[in-house]
C-alpha cells in the first residue's frame, strides 16, 4: 500500500510537472524541440507508474489483500507495532542511510527547463541536420547511387528526385532496391520521432492508411485518373506530396511518407486497375 500511495504521489507531480513544462513559452527550433522531449519523458514516466500502480490494483499475488486485512483486521495494533519494529531494525542496521525526498528530484527536473541554453542537447543530431533543421539524406544517397542500374545522380538531384518512386522502372524494383527503401523509410521515421517526439507515428500511419482504404473503396465510378506533385514544406526542407485525383468520385491526398514503401505504392496501382478508366494520365 505504501508503494501505491508512493505511485500516486508520483503520478500528481508528473502531471504538475509536465503542465508547467506546457505552459513553459519555448523559441521554435533547438528549445521547442529539447521541451518536447522533456516532455516525452515525463510522459513516458507517467505511463510507466501508471501500468506499475494498476499491477499492485489488479493484485494477481494477492498480497495486497492480505495486507489491507492485516491492517484492518482484529489485530490492527499488533500489527502497527510490528511495522515500528522493522522500521527501527532497517535504521539501525542502516544508520547512514539518506532518503531523499521525491519533491527533491521534482525540483531538478522543473529547474531543466530554466538552465537550458542554446548549447543544451536532449537528442543527437549530426551537423548536417542542424538540430533537426535539415535532412541528412548523404547515407541513403550513397545507397542508391551503388543500386545495380541506378542513375549515378548528384547529391542535389538525389534530394529533388528521392522520392519519385514512380520514376523507377518496375524491372529495378528488385530485393536490394527493397533494402534501400527500407532504409530510407526508417530515417525519416527517426527522423520525425527526434524532432517530434510526442507524435504518435504508428497511429498518425495507421489512420492515414485507414482513410485511404476508405476513399478508394469508395470509387466504384471512375472515368479519369490524375496524379498531381505538390512541392511543400515539411520536415524541415522542401517535400514533394503526391495528390491522386479520381474524376467523378473523389480525391485522395497521400503523404510522403505514406508512399515511401515500394509495396504500398505498387498496391495502390494494382487497386486501380481492377477499376474500369477510359483515360489514364501517368505522373
Amino acid at each position: 500500500m505504501e508503494q501505491q500511495r508512493r505511485y500516486h504521489e508520483e503520478r500528481e507531480r508528473l502531471m504538475d510537472s509536465m503542465t508547467k513544462e506546457s505552459l513553459h513559452a519555448a523559441k521554435p527550433g533547438r528549445d521547442q524541440t529539447n521541451k518536447d522531449h522533456r516532455l516525452r519523458q515525463l510522459l513516458d514516466r507517467y505511463v510507466e507508474c501508471t501500468t506499475e500502480l494498476k499491477e499492485l490494483y489488479d493484485d494477481k499475488d494477492g498480497l495486497r489483500k492480505e495486507e489491507v486485512q492485516a491492517i484492518y483486521g482484529p489485530n490492527e495494533f499488533q500489527e502497527f507495532y510490528t511495522r515500528l519494529k522493522q522500521l527501527k531494525d532497517f535504521h539501525r542496521r542502516h544508520p547512514n542511510e539518506i532518503s531523499v525526498p521525491m519533491s527533491v528530484e521534482f525540483d531538478e527536473i522543473n529547474k531543466m527547463k530554466e538552465t537550458a541554453d542554446d548549447n543544451t542537447n536532449m537528442v543527437d543530431f549530426s551537423d548536417e541536420e542542424g538540430y533537426g533543421k535539415y535532412l541528412d539524406l548523404h547515407d541513403c544517397h550513397s545507397k542508391f547511387v551503388n543500386l545495380k542500374g541506378m542513375d549515378k545522380v548528384d547529391y542535389v538531384t538525389y534530394l529533388a528526385t528521392f522520392d519519385h518512386l514512380f520514376d523507377v522502372p518496375k524491372d529495378r524494383k528488385n530485393a536490394a532496391y527493397k533494402e534501400y527503401l527500407q532504409y530510407l523509410l526508417e530515417y525519416l521515421a527517426g527522423y520525425i520521432h527526434r524532432i517530434k517526439p510526442l507524435l504518435d507515428i504508428p497511429r498518425e500511419m495507421d489512420t492515414v492508411l485507414g482513410d485511404f482504404e476508405l476513399q478508394v473503396s469508395d470509387c466504384h465510378e471512375v472515368i479519369d485518373f490524375k496524379c498531381f506533385t505538390i512541392k511543400a514544406y515539411f520536415l524541415g526542407g522542401q517535400r514533394t506530396s503526391f495528390l491522386f485525383k479520381i474524376s467523378l468520385s473523389t480525391s485522395v491526398l497521400v503523404p510522403p511518407l505514406f508512399i515511401l514503401t515500394d509495396t504500398s505504392f505498387d498496391a495502390f496501382h494494382c487497386l486501380l486497375k481492377k477499376n474500369v478508366f477510359l483515360t489514364v494520365v501517368q505522373c
